[in-house]
């Protein structure tokens, strides 16, 4: 609970002069989201974390 705390102690953005996007993708395999990761790496996109799987 500890590192769950230090999201807290952030500033928070000035909405008006940044933009940020969250986005979950739910996909049929393990090698589906290898494939979507490498290309979207290979067109430029930062990927903030690498993929997880939460389910």
């Amino acid at each position: 609970m500890k590192n769950d705390l230090k999201i807290l102690q952030k500033k928070i953005i000035d909405a008006s002069k940044t933009t940020e996007v969250l986005i979950a993708i739910d996909v049929e395999s393990r090698e589906k989201v290898t494939e979507l990761i490498a290309n979207a790496k290979a067109s430029g996109v930062l990927i903030h974390t690498e993929p997880a799987d939460h389910g």
